[in-house]
């Protein structure tokens, strides 16, 4: 999988919407998340319009994949290389409308699921808490409640946010 595609999987999971107006996805990738340069934010998105992976919608874009089937590696950021590396297409989104299921979290006694599983666990947590989490966190709170110790993390994230600024 591209990374190209990861970012817009990344960007539309983080949003939690099916379309979104191709400012706000620019917005998102330079100013929310802190990826790109605005400039290069705009670019990112061009290349995902000009590869396929978005179309436009009534003035929003939409992923022509289904977002949710995405991978991302729990530390996932981008580089600007995404403007330049090979993109792999991932399978088209259905069209039918996916319901939201409700993911069970693990036990403690089970055994750690795969990430993409923790990783819809973390996007159920914002969800269910009105998305005042930050995914960093919702990640937090998925893994403490699978019986992880996940303190020195905690403090690390809680470091890198108060070193970031308003």
């Amino acid at each position: 999988m591209s990374d190209l595609v990861r970012t817009i999987a990344f960007a539309f999971r983080r949003k939690g919407l099916d379309a979104i107006p191709g400012g706000d996805l620019r917005l998102l990738l330079a100013y929310d998340l802190r990826w790109f340069a605005p400039e290069d934010a705009k670019r990112v998105v061009m290349r995902a319009v000009d590869a396929g992976l978005l179309r436009e919608e009534n003035g929003a874009l939409r992923a022509t994949f289904d977002t949710r089937a995405v991978d991302i590696p729990l530390n996932f950021r981008p580089t600007i290389d995404v403007l330049d590396a090979p993109i792999a297409h991932p399978a088209p989104s259905s069209s039918s409308s996916s319901s939201s299921s409700n993911l069970a979290l693990p036990s403690p006694s089970s055994s750690p699921p795969p990430l993409d599983a923790r990783e819809r666990a973390a996007e159920e947590e914002r969800r269910k808490r009105g998305l005042r989490l930050s995914l960093d966190v919702a990640r937090l709170v998925v893994r403490r409640r699978a019986g992880e110790d996940v303190a020195a993390d905690a403090a690390a994230l809680e470091a890198r946010m108060l070193t970031r600024g308003p």
